[in-house]
């Protein structure tokens, strides 16, 4: 699929992928906030369409790490995810016996698979862990993405700074909590300011 197929047909995939309506949430938000972004930028020309969707695919394999039985986990699902709490312990299931445990190796194999170009691929594979990189290029829309995405939780936009101190509090709160303990995380942080 082109982007411009991914974008038209994404409320399809998301359907047939069985992805969460906070998750989808999230990843329009990404989306509308990088649109925001193009619509105003008067520098050097951007792929409106490779950026739009990838943002719409960004997070397809955040499922296989969602700690679905939690309470935490439960208090950040919309009602309508609550009703289908057992139909996605089932998709995580078989996330994970077909595109294994971590998600972003998950989401890229998703992201294969909808027939996503080189350009969508490479984006979606930089997330926060690679800030120091993403800092340090020169690549536009390598920078727009992770601000679109660092800044887009599941209540919404917030600064931020106020959004990596609260992905910090939940990430440690998890039955792994490496993420959150990493000595790097700080200097992720410095990155996306």
């Amino acid at each position: 699929m082109n982007p411009k197929e991914i974008i038209k047909s994404i409320n399809q995939t998301y359907s047939k992928l069985n992805v969460p309506q906070n998750l989808r949430l999230h990843m329009y938000r990404t989306t509308a906030i990088t649109e925001q972004i193009i619509d105003n930028w008067t520098g050097p020309k951007l792929n409106k369409d490779e950026l739009l969707a990838t943002m719409l695919i960004h997070d397809l394999g955040k499922i296989v790490k969602m700690e679905i039985d939690t309470e935490e986990c439960i208090s950040y699902l919309l009602p309508k995810d609550k009703i289908n709490l057992e139909s996605y312990k089932k998709t995580k299931q078989l996330f994970i016996s077909k595109y294994g445990s971590d998600d972003k190796i998950a989401n890229y194999k998703i992201a294969e698979e909808l027939g996503a170009n080189n350009r969508i691929l490479f984006l979606i594979n930089h997330g926060f862990k690679d800030n120091e990189e993403t800092l340090l290029s020169k690549d536009i829309e390598l920078k727009i993405r992770a601000y679109a995405d660092q800044r887009t939780d599941t209540n919404g936009v917030l600064l931020i700074s106020e959004r990596l101190k609260k992905a910090k509090e939940l990430y440690s709160l998890k039955k792994d909590p490496q993420f959150a303990i990493n000595p790097k995380f700080d200097l992720w942080v410095i990155c996306a300011k």
